[in-house]
């Protein structure tokens, strides 16, 4: 493997070592005009949204306490609260991200408004249901049984906390993300991440539920018992930079951003975690920080390639369609796909 020095490159990836390695391939094609519209009507409304946003907030709170403060406590209702605001800018800086795409763009085929956009988008509009039935009850589920952890972080100063915190919920980002690229179960769900073959500013939330309680197992005893839950408000402002950040590097854009590269991961370096080829797979781990991947060899040390994006699977759903109702069906066969996979193993092995 000329690319990489990989301590993985031996391990053979749970899905891409029996697969062709040929996405499908789709004609380019721009989404309808409507849509396209509507698109960016919700960018413009998002962006008054973010420039007004100290007038709406106590709105959105005191709405949030009123619906549904039987449900959630004022602490979920002011996580709902931040994450309205995520929202809010991630479809306000949409624009400058397509002006980027058009300027340098990886894959100069690929439309500014593709079809693999469309189905993402509904991805995207999905995850905050399914944080609210899904992982917002495990982790409490978790918290009764498990407890609040230890905070032995609450005696050092602001600083101190912050760094330790960014770093330690990095590095176990990056450990939970190589659990589900090599434990073959695990990886039929999060395989759904990688079906796009359009790469796009929304494919960062394109999660499958079964990924998304499998990464908050992994993850929530050492990120809770170790104490890294502090509500300071720097962090919500290190969040709200995490998720545009993630959808930035998931971005149609031709940039390794330089000797940055070596510190933090990048457009190019998280396309290469995407790519269709074999020789990449379980590559690239890293969430925000690129040092793990460095540390544990799993870096691919070629900053110039730009690969087409895919899981591998040829029977995996594509996550492209042109019309509302087609992404719909699109994204149900994408549910409902890792299911059948392990039914058929099972079924295969009994």
């Amino acid at each position: 493997m000329s690319v990489t020095e990989s301590s993985s490159a031996s391990i053979s990836h749970p899905l891409k070592s029996n697969a062709t390695g040929a996405s499908p391939q789709l004609a380019p094609a721009s989404l309808p005009m409507p849509l396209v519209i509507a698109l960016l009507a919700v960018c413009f409304g998002c962006a008054v949204l973010v420039l007004q946003w100290d007038n709406v907030v106590q709105l959105f709170s005191s709405t949030c306490s009123e619906h549904f403060g039987e449900y959630l406590s004022a602490k979920r209702c002011g996580s709902a609260v931040n994450k309205i605001h995520i929202y809010a800018i991630a479809f306000a800086l949409l624009p400058l991200i397509m002006i980027a795409e058009r300027l340098i763009p990886a894959d100069p085929d690929q439309p500014q408004f593709s079809p693999g956009m469309l189905v993402d988008l509904l991805w995207f509009a999905t995850f905050p249901l399914l944080i609210i039935l899904l992982r917002t009850p495990l982790e409490d589920g978790l918290k009764a049984i498990f407890g609040e952890g230890f905070h032995p972080l609450e005696g050092l100063p602001v600083v101190a906390q912050f760094l330790i915190v960014i770093l330690a919920s990095d590095f176990i980002a990056w450990a939970s993300h190589w659990v589900r690229h090599h434990v073959p179960m695990f990886w039929e769900f999060h395989k759904i991440h990688h079906s796009q073959t359009q790469l796009n500013y929304f494919t960062s939330l394109r999660l499958h539920p079964g990924d998304q309680i499998v990464n908050t197992l992994l993850r929530f005893l050492p990120f809770t018992l170790l104490g890294l839950e502090i509500g300071l408000p720097i962090f919500l402002v290190w969040s709200t930079i995490l998720r545009i950040y993630e959808m930035f590097v998931h971005s149609n854009l031709r940039t390794n951003l330089g000797w940055l590269r070596y510190l933090i991961v990048t457009p190019q370096s998280h396309r290469i975690h995407h790519s269709e080829r074999e020789e990449h797979a379980g590559l690239n781990l890293g969430n925000f920080f690129s040092i793990w991947d460095f540390l544990f060899r799993t870096q691919c040390l070629d900053f110039k390639i730009y690969p087409k994006t895919h899981c591998g699977d040829p029977e995996c759903p594509t996550g492209t369609a042109r019309t509302v109702g087609e992404a719909l069906r699109v994204l149900a066969n994408e549910m409902i796909y890792p299911f059948r996979v392990l039914a058929r193993r099972w079924r295969a092995s009994s």
